[in-house]
């Protein structure tokens, strides 16, 4: 598939294998001691490698994609402009004017906020419940909460755990120490493992899903400039997090990338993008044997031709239509 003119995105894959130094981006706590321990993983074989949790990155992506959604002049509702990972559920929470009703379809929710769109949302079902007052006589002496009917959609964006290399990990116990008050009493010491090596982690981006319920296959935002809006913030969000690593303690320990390679898999027509994980020492030359039709394979190895590459995709790509539309 050419790059140098319009093509649909149903599905793609971004497979990486990066080399993070000296980074603490994920964490388990200090179990309550000083010392902050690094998230850990167990491989089918055993092996005990190290890990970053994909739900940190997710969150990051979040927090990343509304700034390009406002910068593109896309509605955001109020708990995602200021931050609620609730996302629309949020306004449950929040105090609704007098007579005012909160609109909680599908069709409100996406027209509403394109983060929720992309990001996914969650209101649960409010069933209807009966309560004993005292003795129940009639149906009068029967209470019944009001009725909320639940709406969803899941992430368009799909992140897998980060897990290094088991022979490309190493890691360093730091000291630091965390400022008391003014005249340097209360400092409190503390040891942070600070963590290097290659890491293998995947991305999948359902673009079919941009202005749809993906579960019913309906799209609702049907102007297609919206929806190509929408994308164009989702793919340079997921450039920025790739060639900036997200997670914790990066206000003061923010990673040095010194190595990027991978596959990134296009699915242009029904169906479903591959993952290939970087764990395998061979997964690109593997990837460049799976091309057909409806799956266009694109490596990248280092850091440039990578960020190229996803800018030829921003510019030209735009979300195909859910089956059936």
């Amino acid at each position: 598939m050419n790059l140098n003119g319009p093509f649909p995105i149903y599905d793609m894959s971004i497979n990486i294998l990066a080399t993070w130094e000296a980074h603490s981006l994920s964490n388990i706590g200090n179990n309550g001691s000083t010392i902050t321990y690094g998230r850990k993983q167990v491989l089918h074989n055993g092996i005990v490698v190290d890990s970053c949790s994909g739900n940190i990155i997710k969150h990051f992506f979040f927090a990343s994609v509304v700034n390009y959604l406002a910068a593109y002049g896309q509605p955001l509702c109020k708990p995602c402009a200021s931050g609620d990972s609730q996302h629309f559920a949020g306004y449950l929470h929040y105090p609704l004017l007098q007579n005012e009703e909160l609109d909680l379809s599908m069709n409100n929710i996406l027209q509403k906020c394109a983060s929720c769109d992309l990001c996914g949302f969650l209101i649960t079902t409010k069933k209807k419940e009966r309560r004993k007052k005292e003795v129940i006589i009639d149906e009068e002496n029967i209470d019944e909460f009001t009725f909320r009917q639940g709406v969803s959609k899941d992430s368009l964006i799909r992140i897998s755990n980060v897990l290094a290399l088991p022979n490309k990990q190493f890691e360093t116990p730091q000291f630091l120490t965390r400022r008391g008050d003014e005249t340097g009493n209360g400092q409190i010491p503390m040891t942070v493992n600070v963590r290097s090596g290659m890491y293998a982690y995947m991305i999948r981006y359902l673009a079919y899903g941009v202005g749809a319920d993906i579960k019913f296959r309906k799209l609702y935002i049907k102007d297609e400039e919206e929806r190509l809006k929408r994308h164009v913030a989702a793919l340079n969000t997921l450039r920025d997090i790739i060639i900036t690593p997200v997670g914790a303690m990066t206000a003061r320990m923010s990673p040095h990338l010194t190595a990027l390679k991978g596959v990134i898999f296009i699915v242009p027509k029904v169906g479903s993008a591959p993952t290939m994980s970087g764990l395998d020492e061979n997964f690109i030359e593997r990837s460049q044997r799976m091309t057909s039709d409806n799956l266009f394979v694109y490596t990248f190895d280092s850091v440039d031709s990578f960020y190229s590459l996803m800018n030829e995709i921003i510019k030209y790509s735009y979300p195909a239509k859910p089956a059936g539309e």
